[in-house]
């Protein structure tokens, strides 16, 4: 077990962060050490971190992507071109637990969505409120258990249904991965409306809290990794949910120029955040087991360190080109900086292994859960499928969309 507090690597790469932005990552480290501390019993309970959200919410943090005119840090797509700020808490959270930052990604891009969608400001105020007065958590259920089409393919979204009813919708249906499901207040649910043509024109986003008895949370998840993630099922019986909680028009996600792209460096930023805990927890092992002069040992720590520095260097760069607001370098950008990402997270892991050997999985050591977390974490998107896209873009040829209602659905790449 890592030594409370202490931190061994912190990057040489400065992200030149605005003084109070940095003020908030710093206040994020100093949690840390506490939040890796609980990590093991969130694991072993496969439960949400409701004491680790309480802290978060104590230390101002829950409101960062709050628009500053509603009482937040507005470091959400509102008020910043640059999401860097924002990407350097997550990886200090993901640096205690991955399965934190996960449930943390899905709040405070929530927020971020939500704020960005072209709903009313009233609806803004209202439930932004829930979070800068009470420390309310928030989560993103969009995922459905796997539905086959005539036409032989899967369908992952697309069959909770809302059904238009007077001064709002009636919801039925089921939610698989719903994140921080033990934990969340609110959730923004996706759904399709019952009367729609198509799904790009149909999918509606509706806010609601998740504690009300229409929804029932059915313990589901057992996975190997990632099981503080705590995505379960929920079920929504004849959910009412009032006009006033629709977020955006019908389809809005899909139309937003750039935002949703987003998350996918989002991810990512995660990802070197674990991976970061996983160098320093190797170098505390094998000094403690005394191969520290080992220039096995040695080459192994190079090559992690290395790798580790080029990603958070990739990762400054990547800041600067959401600044500058290309849309199509975003794009280019951001899918390179995941696939960048995920690489360096598998090589550091499998570089750890080989310097600590086999008694390094033992359950008494925090490895085997880190582990198990990022193997699991890094299939979140199918990398395979995101460098193809990639290689699209760069050709100027069709692209792939990521979302697919059971057919594939083709958009035309920027030039």
């Amino acid at each position: 077990m890592m030594k409370q507090g202490r931190v061994v690597l912190r990057t040489a790469i400065d992200f030149e962060l605005p003084a109070e932005v940095q003020k908030l990552a710093d206040t994020a480290w100093e949690l840390a050490p506490q939040f890796r501390e609980r990590a093991r019993e969130y694991d072993k309970g496969i439960r949400s971190q409701k004491e680790d959200f309480a802290d978060l919410a104590k230390a101002g943090l829950l409101s960062i992507t709050v628009p500053r005119s509603m009482g937040g840090h507005g470091l959400g797509a509102s008020d910043s071109k640059n999401p860097l700020g924002m990407w350097a808490i997550t990886k200090a959270l993901a640096y205690a637990d991955l399965c934190l930052a996960r449930n943390w990604e899905n709040h405070v891009n929530t927020i971020d969505t939500m704020t960005f969608s072209g709903c009313s400001l009233e609806t803004q105020r209202r439930w932004c409120a829930k979070t800068v007065e009470n420390g309310a958590v928030w989560s993103n259920w969009a995922a459905e258990p796997p539905k086959s089409n005539p036409d032989g393919s899967t369908a992952y979204i697309g069959q909770t249904l809302a059904e238009k009813v007077d001064g709002g919708w009636k919801v039925n249906g089921k939610k698989r991965y719903a994140n921080t499901a033990t934990a969340a207040d609110v959730t923004c649910v996706w759904v399709m409306d019952k009367a729609a043509d198509n799904f790009f024109d149909g999918i509606l986003m509706l806010m609601t809290d998740t504690h009300r008895p229409e929804i029932k949370i059915e313990d589901w998840w057992d996975a190997m990794g990632m099981r503080a993630s705590d995505a379960q099922e929920a079920t929504f019986q004849n959910a009412f949910i009032p006009d006033a909680d629709q977020v955006g028009a019908a389809g809005a996600f899909f139309k937003m120029p750039a935002w949703s792209m987003r998350a996918v460096p989002h991810y990512a930023v995660s990802f070197l955040g674990a991976t970061e805990a996983i160098f320093d927890w190797t170098i505390e092992y094998v000094q403690g087991r005394g191969k520290g002069r080992d220039q096995f040992v040695r080459h192994h720590l190079g090559q992690m360190h290395a790798a580790i520095e080029a990603c958070n260097a990739l990762l400054k760069e990547l800041g600067k080109v959401w600044a500058r607001g290309d849309e199509a370098a975003i794009r280019t950008a951001s899918i390179s900086f995941r696939i960048m990402a995920e690489r360096t997270a598998l090589e550091v892991a499998a570089h750890a292994i080989k310097a600590c050997g086999s008694t390094a999985f033992h359950r008494q050591y925090e490895f085997e859960r880190m582990y198990r977390d990022i193997q699991v974490y890094v299939r979140h998107e199918n990398i395979d499928h995101m460098t193809s896209n990639l290689g699209a873009l760069c050709a100027q040829a069709d692209v792939h969309t990521y979302w697919t209602p059971g057919q594939v659905v083709k958009a035309q790449a920027e030039s």
